[in-house]
């Protein structure tokens, strides 16, 4: 009989907690609130509204969907870590689908939505670093404002 670890047994409870149902939503709100994020930031730089939708349909900013979702999983898989432990996860995993999503978008489509390389800390003009803090301050305060357990996007 193989033996149990604490970190099985907490893996285990964290995939009991977790639905596709509820993923699904939590990438479509997640996407909608980028949508209305990038076209409230668009008002207070330039202006005007301009909206970033990446479907051809509905109001949808994908890139936020799947950072929502991600960022969920590793609230629940890092919710008994620290903040430093927590902040770190979040920072990498934010960049590592920014940039992602980036040359996702450059290799199939031939094209570019931002780019970040006259910024200081850019990472190939796809992440910027400063992005990286403000994003990790608001993961961090929505996931230690809302229990894990509860932060079901129904």
């Amino acid at each position: 009989m193989p033996v149990r670890t604490n970190a099985m047994v907490h893996r285990r409870e964290i995939g009991n907690q977790i639905s596709y149902a509820n993923l699904f939503w939590l990438f479509m709100l997640g996407s909608m609130a980028g949508f209305v994020l990038e076209g409230v930031w668009c008002i207070l730089r330039k202006g005007h509204w301009e909206h970033h939708a990446a479907t051809v349909w509905g109001p949808f900013c994908i890139i936020y969907g799947i950072g929502a979702v991600v960022v969920y999983l590793l609230a629940m898989l890092l919710q008994k870590r620290g903040l430093v432990v927590r902040f770190a996860a979040f920072s990498a995993a934010d960049a590592v689908v920014e940039y992602c999503s980036s040359l996702f978008q450059e290799v199939c489509f031939g094209s570019v939505s931002w780019n970040y390389s006259a910024h200081f800390l850019n990472l190939g003009g796809r992440v910027r670093s400063s992005r990286r803090a403000e994003w990790c301050r608001f993961w961090m305060k929505c996931t230690t404002t809302i229990p894990c357990r509860s932060c079901s996007p129904i």
